[in-house]
């Protein structure tokens, strides 16, 4: 029997990690898969950066298990929802999540006796574009494209490994109908810095360069630091440190060349439709 490799990025969010665990421990039980748990947590103050602690639970985790689910802390199964890959590449199974007020059905939450008031209210929304909150994946597969840890705060690492996964090479990304439960928490209000701006700066350089060279990263590749290990019954929680994020000069030059390299390609394509609209005047008119 296969072994899956559940890796949680992680910090403060302790009144979760205390519904998820025994909820998630029971779910995989039940359908006979064999796992490890790791729960990554970044002991420091810079911006969350959730791809670096998937690449860093992917790593403690490599040869100990045969296949990886990332998975977010915040999002509760049901019971239908299958954590085997069997013989796919990459599967993601959030592919809608809600409030448990829009589906009252949820026999996981039901039979842990969990309050209400624990979850999110808002109604189901479709969450397949990318690749967040969980997805099962082959181990080699994530050791080939990995997660970009460029990206923190909230956003667009998922949208990006799916783009760059798809776009160079032939891997295909099963979508499911599984529903999830959110957990509450509190929106961050840390808007003061616009990370958003960058994570959307960066996508484009990629999304730009993979047309053309196959291949661009704007990887840190940051080193990192396990600063202790707590073993439990069901799973190992990590203390992990790593250096801040840097907007490096590379990454200026690159964000202005899209730009002008998305309005030289504008130039050509509408001065080339304009040609061929005044031939066609000047064919009728001559």
């Amino acid at each position: 029997m296969k072994t899956i490799g559940l890796i949680i990025p992680f910090r403060d969010r302790y009144e979760h990690l205390d519904i998820f665990i025994p909820i998630i421990v029971n779910h995989l039980k039940n359908q006979n898969v064999n796992y490890k748990i790791v729960v990554i947590n970044q002991n420091n103050k810079n911006r969350f950066n959730r791809s670096k602690l998937l690449n860093i639970g992917a790593d403690v985790l490599f040869n100990q298990v045969d296949y990886f689910c990332f998975h977010d802390i915040d999002l509760i199964p049901e019971n239908i929802n299958s954590y085997h890959l069997n013989n796919n590449n990459i599967i993601h199974l959030t592919s809608y999540v809600g409030g448990y007020g829009e589906k009252q059905n949820n026999k996981l939450v039901a039979n842990f006796k969990l309050d209400k008031n624990l979850f999110d209210k808002f109604k189901y929304k479709d969450t397949s574009r990318g690749l967040g909150g969980v997805t099962l994946m082959k181990k080699e597969i994530w050791l080939e494209y990995k997660w970009n840890d460029f990206f923190e705060g909230w956003g667009l690492e998922d949208d990006e490994l799916k783009h760059r996964i798809e776009k160079t090479s032939n891997y295909k990304v099963i979508k499911t109908n599984y529903r999830y439960v959110t957990l509450y928490h509190k929106p961050n209000k840390n808007s003061n810095y616009n990370y958003w701006r960058i994570n959307d700066q960066a996508f484009k350089i990629i999304k730009f360069f993979l047309k053309f060279l196959n291949k661009i990263t704007l990887f840190e590749n940051r080193k990192y630091k396990i600063e202790s290990i707590k073993k439990y019954d069901d799973y190992d929680f990590i203390n992990v440190n790593f250096p801040k994020r840097e907007i490096t000069f590379k990454f200026i030059v690159l964000s202005y060349l899209v730009k002008i390299l998305k309005l030289f390609i504008l130039i050509i394509k509408y001065g080339l439709i304009i040609l061929f609209f005044l031939k066609i005047i000047t064919y009728f008119i001559l």
